[in-house]
């Protein structure tokens, strides 16, 4: 297949294809062979569902989950033939043998006469073409008698039909295959066919571009989406069913969790739906409005976390009209200013001549471009340097508060250890500070890196769910849930019964 190298065109199957829609032969390349055309295949093929590198993807070419490979492919043609790769196959030569014209005492002499028509469509009463060229019957020999008339540059030609050449009012020819202007005498016709040079050969190597999927990262990719998107709906379902945990913390917990779960989610199954633009234009503003989501919270999350360890000794105890104006004040911070960024990118992608467009041919997401740059990459990094300075200032504060404390019974140094660990770990994850990695990698192009961060992000799913559910209150209240949901079951399933044993007793008196 070919397609264009100045500008972004269509693929067509050969170049001649290409020639019939107006381009030149000279500005194609090939792409090699593709199971189906895409509008451009200059950049990369469709992403894959759950690929998590697209949000902060900036290449254009080569990445993770596909690849760019060059191919040679040599064709060799039979003999008597030339290879035209525009058009992908063999063509006959003609060998041109020139016979010189002989006069005659009467003054006659064979000439070759020729009166041009202005087009192609032209009957055959209005050609009117006499030749001194033929071609001999059941040969590649093209035989012409009167040298002196014939100013071909070479000795073999190739025969162009009508459908590849076009014919001037002054009388040259545009060859559709060599994209040559032929002018008159550089050239035979012959019965509506044009014999001329062209630069072909017998054997021709040509390289092609594919397009190879490496499945592995693709797969381990998705599977790190599923699991973490199934533990954050396990954190906020959880959350969802117990009040107590419901305090400002909690709520934080929870938010942040379901815009995790949620962002996930559409990453699997609808980001890679390109073929509609506007459910891929949905999906792409959701995708990008959670996102934003997840960091947003867990800014909320970090200056939680520093009015509690950090200014809880130079605040007052709060009130609870207080606690609920911090709440709403959360709230709208949390799920208000990613709307705001969402809301802007998706105006100006509807009224103004910027190239953002959340549906694009590869995924459903912004443009790995300014779009990208400022309505996500930008935001994220801000939250990551502020999230990052706040995890420092208490891996600090709280390190000097539990070698201060005096503990009621003296813990082994690996217990404390262990318990710092698990303070951070949580920390670390509630902050998302896991995306440094994938930062790291986007901008330095390193696979390793790549890897590294969906290992770091299936553990923050993961850390989640063993922090906030599996620990020891939540077992507690699922435990007591399920006591008295049984025993609320026995009850109902105990006075059933004695209905139906008095129900009984009465029919039978």
């Amino acid at each position: 297949m070919y397609s264009s190298t100045t500008e972004k065109h269509p693929v067509f199957r050969n170049a001649y294809c290409a020639a019939c829609n107006g381009f030149n032969y000279t500005e194609l390349e090939s792409r090699g062979n593709f199971s189906s055309c895409s509008k451009d295949l200059s950049n990369i093929p469709p992403r894959n569902p759950g690929y998590l590198p697209i949000f902060i993807d900036f290449h254009s070419g080569d990445d993770l989950d596909v690849k760019k490979s060059h191919r040679t492919r040599t064709v060799t043609c039979p003999q008597w033939n030339v290879y035209d790769f525009r058009q992908e196959k063999c063509r006959r030569v003609f060998s041109v043998h020139r016979i010189p014209t002989t006069r005659s005492s009467a003054g006659s002499h064979n000439t070759t006469t020729r009166r041009f028509p202005a087009d192609n469509s032209s009957s055959n009463s209005s050609r009117n073409l006499t030749s001194n060229c033929r071609v001999l019957d059941g040969t590649q020999l093209l035989v012409c008698n009167g040298s002196d008339t014939i100013n071909l540059p070479c000795d073999k030609v190739i025969s162009l039909e009508k459908f590849e050449y076009t014919v001037s009012d002054d009388g040259h020819i545009y060859n559709r295959v060599t994209d040559d202007d032929l002018h008159p005498g550089e050239y035979l016709l012959i019965n509506d066919t044009v014999y001329a040079c062209a630069d072909l050969s017998q054997n021709h190597t040509t390289i092609l571009t594919f397009w190879e999927f490496n499945l592995v990262p693709v797969v381990f990719s998705a599977t790190v989406c599923t699991i973490s998107a199934l533990c954050c709906f396990i954190v906020f379902i959880t959350y969802c069913l117990f009040a107590e945990l419901r305090k400002l913390p909690g709520i934080c917990t929870m938010c942040y969790a379901f815009s995790i779960g949620v962002s996930y989610f559409i990453l699997l199954v609808g980001s890679h739906l390109v073929d509609n633009s506007g459910l891929c234009t949905t999906m792409g503003f959701l995708l990008h409005y959670f996102c934003l989501c997840q960091f947003s919270w867990s800014a909320i999350i970090a200056c939680n976390m520093t009015r509690t360890f950090v200014l809880s000794s130079s605040m007052p105890l709060q009130q609870s009209a207080s606690r609920k104006r911090l709440l709403w004040m959360y709230l709208g911070a949390g799920w208000g200013l990613p709307l705001l960024v969402c809301g802007t990118t998706l105006i100006l992608d509807q009224v103004s001549d910027l190239d953002i467009d959340y549906a694009t041919d590869k995924v459903c997401w912004l443009q790995p471009t300014l779009p990208l740059l400022f309505g996500f990459v930008v935001p994220v990094a801000v939250v990551l340097v502020f999230n990052l300075l706040v995890f420092l200032i208490l891996v600090v504060r709280i390190h000097r508060t539990m070698k201060l404390a005096t503990p009621a019974r003296p813990d082994s140094r690996y217990i404390k250890a262990r318990r710092k660990l698990r303070i951070f770990t949580g920390m670390f994850s509630l902050l998302s500070l896991t995306w440094l990695i994938a930062m790291m990698a986007a901008f330095e192009g390193l696979e390793g890196l790549w890897y590294l961060f969906f290992i770091a992000t299936l553990f923050q799913g993961v850390s989640l769910l063993v922090i906030f559910v599996l620990n020891k209150k939540t077992r507690y209240l699922y435990r007591s849930k399920m006591r008295r949901w049984f025993s609320t079951r026995s009850a109902l399933s105990k006075r059933r019964n004695e209905d139906v044993a008095y129900a009984k007793t009465v029919q039978s008196t």
